[in-house]
């Protein structure tokens, strides 16, 4: 059973997390952190009622793809989970990587009528010390972290349920003013 530090650690971060926000879990690797996510995603679809896509970064078809094709994929999975009501949702790979706009994922937000919260576990893995995939995640990182952040800040404005958390072990990437001599707008 896990002890009760670690339950309180779960419900005070799902609480967190309703406000809508961005919010990390970060640690060495081996510490727990992905047993606290599934605690704290357990306790968002019981007591909060929210829906959850869940993205294992770790996984192939998540750090392969460019940060286009993963943008898309995250889109197609939460217009899924919405049209079937699911509350929890490991994302699934697509192949239809047909370009949307940054409009076209906010509206599919902004339909949502519970929480939306990503979670991206693992997110090393799309990132430019990625230890599988450095050379494309040193080229996409802030692509992809840019969209995220305006969609992110637009459904804010819009007062859309939508909740970004990060677990992993280092928030380097995230801290760094330039990657590639492009300016990060972290």
């Amino acid at each position: 059973f896990p002890s009760h530090d670690t339950r309180e650690e779960a419900i005070a971060f799902a609480r967190k997390i309703q406000t809508g926000n961005i919010s990390s879990l970060l640690g060495i690797r081996k510490t727990g952190k992905t047993s606290l996510i599934n605690r704290v995603t357990d306790e968002c679809e019981q007591k909060h009622n929210d829906s959850i896509i869940f993205i294992d970064c770790s996984r192939d078809d998540i750090w392969s793809p460019d940060s286009n094709k993963l943008l898309k994929t995250l889109y197609i999975n939460i217009k899924d989970a919405n049209s079937h009501k699911n509350k929890y949702n490991l994302i699934k790979s697509t192949r239809d990587y047909q370009p949307i706009t940054i409009e076209d994922f906010i509206t599919i937000v902004d339909q949502f009528d519970s929480h939306i919260i990503l979670i991206f576990d693992e997110f090393d893995y799309i990132s430019p010390s990625s230890p599988t995939n450095s050379a494309t995640w040193k080229n996409q990182f802030n692509n992809f972290w840019r969209q995220m952040r305006v969609i992110f800040q637009e459904t804010r404005r819009r007062k859309s349920n939508f909740s970004i958390v990060l677990c992993g072990v280092s928030s380097k990437w995230f801290r760094v003013s330039e990657i590639e001599s492009v300016e990060h707008l972290s």
